[in-house]
């Protein structure tokens, strides 16, 4: 291990391919071909951030999460792998037609995780950040869940006393009556 990076092999084989845009095969089959100046730096760059400690996946803007890609932005933490637990418990725990409430969703990783893999599913989702939720959309859009997920903005249930259309942010709280589930 050097420089507490137990992973810095494939760490710049992923941060290579990412800056000169190549696949995981790609790289491993072109290996050996020159690189353009532009491209060293481009790497040169990346592998740079990696050291002064950003993770590869802040760096790339991306996280795989129960086999899926979530985009990360700032306003988001980086689902992490131990919580796919939660997702399995989830999948199997939900009744035929069930709701989930994800409170805190940020990419929204666990709830557009559940419902990819439970068609019968529908979800809240509530973030106090608009940026947080904005990631969360494009991911549930990405993955093609976005008729069967309503975003909400607002700090954990209060963002629950409105509802907006599936897919969509609701801002602020314009009303007392609570979510009803469809």
């Amino acid at each position: 291990m050097r420089l507490g990076f137990d992973s810095a092999a494939l760490d710049a084989k992923r941060l290579t391919a990412f800056a000169l845009g190549l696949s995981d095969l790609e790289i491993a089959t072109r290996e050996g071909e020159p690189v353009d100046e532009a491209g060293v730096q481009r790497v040169a760059g990346l592998l740079q951030r990696r050291l002064t400690g950003e993770s590869v996946a802040r760096i790339v803007g991306e996280r795989e999460f129960y086999g899926l890609g979530f985009g990360l932005n700032a306003a988001t933490l980086e689902p992490r792998p131990e919580t796919e637990m939660l997702v399995d418990m989830a999948i199997a725990a939900l009744p035929a037609g069930g709701r989930l409430l994800d409170l805190g969703t940020g990419t929204g990783a666990i709830a557009i995780a559940v419902l990819v893999n439970r068609a019968d599913v529908t979800a809240v989702a509530t973030d106090l950040s608009a940026e947080a939720l904005g990631a969360a959309r494009g991911n549930a859009g990405r993955h093609g869940v976005t008729e069967r997920i309503a975003f909400l903005q607002g700090s954990w249930f209060e963002a629950l006393t409105t509802s907006p259309p599936k897919g969509e942010v609701k801002t602020g709280s314009t009303s007392s009556s609570p979510i009803r589930p469809t």
